[in-house]
C-alpha cells in the first residue's frame, strides 16, 4: 500500500511515496511524466524486497514548483 507523504524544503512541497522494507532504493522519473506514471509496474516487484521511494520532480505530479525553477536547465549553463 502507498504511503504518500510530502518533504517541504524552503518552500518547495516534494511528494513521494514510500513502498516496502529493507534496503533503500530511490526511483527518479525523468522527461514529463511522474513516479507513479515512469515506475509503476516496478514499484510492486521490488518492494517485496527493498524500501521503494518514488519521489515525483519538482513541477511534476503532485509536487509544486514555486519559484518555477527547473534543475534540468539549470545545470546546462
Amino acid at each position: 500500500m502507498s504511503k504518500g507523504k510530502y518533504a517541504e524544503i524552503n518552500g518547495f512541497k516534494m511528494y513521494y511515496e514510500d513502498y516496502g522494507n529493507g534496503i533503500p532504493i530511490i526511483l527518479l522519473h525523468g522527461g514529463i511524466v511522474n513516479a507513479k506514471l515512469n515506475w509503476g509496474s516496478y514499484i510492486k516487484n521490488f518492494s517485496s524486497e527493498f524500501r521503494v521511494i518514488a519521489p515525483d520532480s519538482r513541477g511534476h505530479g503532485k509536487s509544486n514548483n514555486p519559484a518555477m525553477i527547473f534543475p534540468t536547465f539549470i545545470s546546462l549553463d
